[in-house]
This record gives structure tokens, sequence and C-alpha cells, in this order.
């Protein structure tokens, strides 16, 4: 549909609803603002388009694959997006393995509703170009170029108002709707799936950008990048100056080296145990790195704290005193989680990634602050400290979700930093997979042989 025969979706905005009454073609009859599924604006419904997508089939013990499926029309408040890259990020390895059987609810819960199971469409968000709106999406237009991050940012709910876009609720309200059928007539479920030649994402879950990183950087924004550098910059993020500990140099531990460099802190000491991830801090901006597998936990807190504490120790004169414990880095920063598979390089000396959240605490002097983030400890895993020292040791603690960014603020920001030179996202790239080897993608993801890897979609 040209510009020469028919009104921009910007053009029904603008002129309200005459122009909406005369546009029912447009709109392929319905109604703009009708509640439910409606035609996409400008491009036409796409509903019935054919496309590739790596799916969890909806029977239990059966390998996820690639598919043919069958585009069904977008919701009103829905985008649809043509793929360009998908990262493969480790927390989604589980696609692994077989399709698991149904969640039995427990005695007294709602059954699931009735009906076939649905597939899924597998991924971690992605970046890509809008193809389609909904007839109520104000945030994005066709032909921009958008990230969808695992985390929305609607900016109205009482979450995002309060600067904790991070835990936005009118996303999480969404329902999760088929986006597409299989071959069959089984319903595709499509959230987040950014494995696939399109994707369909909520509004709340795009960002607009006007960058010219290339695809395969961009889509790490959706998930690592963001979370790293969120470690460093937002919330409570890293003062100029400062010594900062990274405890994990994956692809998100290497952002957060990146964000502490831009903040400008004097020292950033990576803990990591793979070599060449080693190598890549240093690449990227860390002072010191360390290899936790070369000694005990304890001579690693003796090592850190050595490093952070400087020749002059009179408190009176502006240090923390004559006593060495109480020397530490100023800001913690935890990236490392729990391993899903037994990696093919170089393992940490704790699996369960406890280890890490425990060092945290304990290396953090009195005025320190601990971010985490990693994720996959077991659901009995603990750590442990002094009541008094929870209650009062003076030690501030910051978790996740997300690392507290506001991702519709935030991305684009970051994202400026590729352009601008300031944040080496080349370097974080490792291997890239066509749809085709998405196993492969996530095969190489969970064994660790390279620091990242992503699903790109040539000629897209």
């Amino acid at each position: 549909m040209s510009s020469d025969d028919s009104m921009s979706r910007r053009e029904v905005l603008r002129h309200g609803a005459s122009a909406v009454a005369g546009g029912a073609a447009l709109l392929g009859g319905a109604s703009a603002f009708a509640r439910g599924q409606a035609p996409a604006i400008l491009t036409g419904t796409q509903a019935g388009r054919k496309f590739r997508a790596f799916l969890t089939p909806p029977v239990t013990g059966e390998l996820r694959r690639v598919e043919t499926i069958t585009l069904r029309n977008i919701d009103m408040h829905q985008v649809l997006i043509r793929t360009q890259a998908a990262q493969a990020c480790y927390t989604i390895t589980n696609l692994l393995a077989p399709t698991p059987a149904p969640v039995v609810p427990p005695a007294g819960a709602a059954a699931p509703p009735p009906g076939p199971r649905a597939a899924a469409i597998g991924g971690h968000g992605a970046v890509g170009i809008v193809e389609a709106v909904g007839s109520a999406v104000r945030r994005v237009a066709v032909g921009d170029r958008v990230v969808v991050p695992v985390t929305a940012n609607c900016g109205q709910c009482r979450n995002c108002l309060r600067g904790r876009g991070d835990w936005c609720t009118a996303a999480a309200g969404r329902p999760v709707l088929p986006v597409a059928d299989m071959a069959n007539g089984t319903p595709v479920n499509g959230n987040l799936g950014g494995f696939s030649e399109l994707m369909v994402a909520w509004e709340e879950q795009t960002v607009p950008l006007d960058v010219a990183a290339s695809a395969e950087e961009l889509s790490l924004l959706s998930c690592v990048m963001t979370t790293g550098l969120g470690l460093a910059t937002r919330r409570m993020p890293v003062e100029a100056g400062s010594d900062v500990l990274i405890l994990g140099a994956g692809p998100l531990g290497l952002s957060a080296v990146q964000g502490a460099r831009i903040q400008g802190a004097a020292q950033i000491i990576v803990v990591e145990p793979v070599p060449y991830r080693r190598d890549l801090a240093k690449k990227v901006g860390a002072t010191t790195v360390l290899d936790p597998n070369a000694m005990n936990i304890n001579d690693l807190m003796a090592k850190i704290r050595e490093l952070c504490t400087p020749k002059l120790t009179r408190s009176f004169a502006g240090a923390r005193g004559p006593n060495r414990n109480a020397y530490g880095p100023d800001f913690v920063l935890e990236a490392v989680g729990g391993d899903l598979f037994p990696p093919k390089v170089p393992a940490g000396p704790d699996p369960t990634g406890v280890q890490p959240l425990q060092l945290a605490w304990n290396i953090c002097p009195t005025g320190g602050i601990i971010r985490t983030c990693g994720v996959g400890q077991g659901p009995n895993a603990t750590i442990t400290f002094p009541a008094g020292q929870w209650s009062n040791a003076g030690k501030t603690h910051l978790p996740g979700n997300f690392a507290g960014v506001n991702t519709f603020r935030d991305v684009p920001i970051f994202a400026r930093f590729i352009d601008t030179k300031q944040f080496d996202a080349k370097s974080l790239v490792g291997q890239t997979y066509p749809i085709e080897k998405a196993r492969e993608a996530l095969q190489a993801a969970a064994d660790r042989t390279t620091i990242s890897t992503v699903v790109t979609f040539p000629n897209r």
C-alpha cells in the first residue's frame, strides 16, 4: 500500500475520528479503537504470512525445532517486527532439553483452560524492523528499528512512575496470546520469541532506536548488555575514582566492566575462571583480573583487600583506619549465577553460584555497595551473615531485576554508547548462527566456549 493511495498511521492520529471514519479500508473495515484483535495499519493485514521459527512443540518429550508457521492478526496493542538478530542468552539454554510435561496445578488451584496445548517460539528478546502496528500503538511506527528487551517499560504504571520500570506491572498484566499457528492448527505463543523471522511484541516491550550499530551488537541490549550496564550506571551508579570488584566476566559482567569504566572507576578488579574471558576483561577496561581457581577463597579475599588498601591508612587523614579488614571495593557487582550445564571451559569453584554471593557480602566493607543479578542458584541455596550485620553493617545491597534499568529511558542511551565508541559491543559478539542452527547457538552458550552467541537473519 503506497503513501499516494492511503493515509499513514500518524495522519490517522493527527486527523482523529474523522480520519478513522474515512479510513475504513485502511483498517480492514474494523474500528481503529475497538477492543480485541485488529488488522495492522499502513502495511495492511499480515495474517496468513508464513515464517520460520524455533518452536517448543506442545507434545511432551519432543525436541525444540525450526518449523514454518502462519501468522495471525496482531492485537491492537501489538507490534510486528522483522527480526534481524537475537541473542542466545545463557538463561534460556534450557531450551536444549525436550518439551517438559505440563505443570500440574496444586490441589485447590484453578485448572488450566481447556483446549489444545500451545506451542511457543523460543528466544529472549531481539532487534529488528517494525513491519506493522496495531491500531492503538503509539510508541513505534512502521520502519522503526527496535529492540525488544526482556523487561518491558510502559512508563504509566505505579512502578514505572516511581522510577522502578524494571518491575513494570502493565506489561506483566498482558495476556499470552497466540501469534501464529502450526501447519496442523496448533496455536503458537510468541511473547519475547526472538528466534523467529517475525516477532510479535506488546508495545511496552519495544524500544525504538536511531543508531548505526550492527544488529548483532544491538541484539545484546535485549538482556545481558543492558543488565551489565545497569549494574554499573543505574540506581546506585559507580562513582568516579572508586574501586570496583566485578564477579564474573561473561557478556553481562564484561558489560558491567565497561559501565564502570564509563563511570570513571579508578580500579576495576575482575574475578573469572575462564582464561579467554579474563583476556576480554582486560581488553575492555579491567585493571586487574584474578582466577578464583588459582587460590582458596580466603587468599582471594586477602588479595582483593590488598588491591583496595591505599598506602595512607590514617582515618583522620581521610582513610578507613589501620584495620585492613575494613578495606575492600567500594562497589561489588555480581554477575555469576549457577551453572545450568557443565561448561567445556574451566568451571568456577562453585557451580551452584552461591559462593560468589557469599563473597560479595563478605568482601564488601562498611559503607560499600553490593549489586547482584546472577540467577540459577538452587531453590534451597542460602548465604549466611550475622544478623547484626544484616541490620546495621552499613552495607547497601541492591538486587536485580534487570539491574534497575528502565528500558524505554535507558536502552537508547546504552545504544548511543555503542555508536560513540564508548562501549565496545563488537568484542562481546562471539559467534553468529542462522535460524536453522538455533540449537547449535544454544549449545555453544551452554558450553561457554564463546563470549556470546547470536541467531541472525541475513538480508532482513
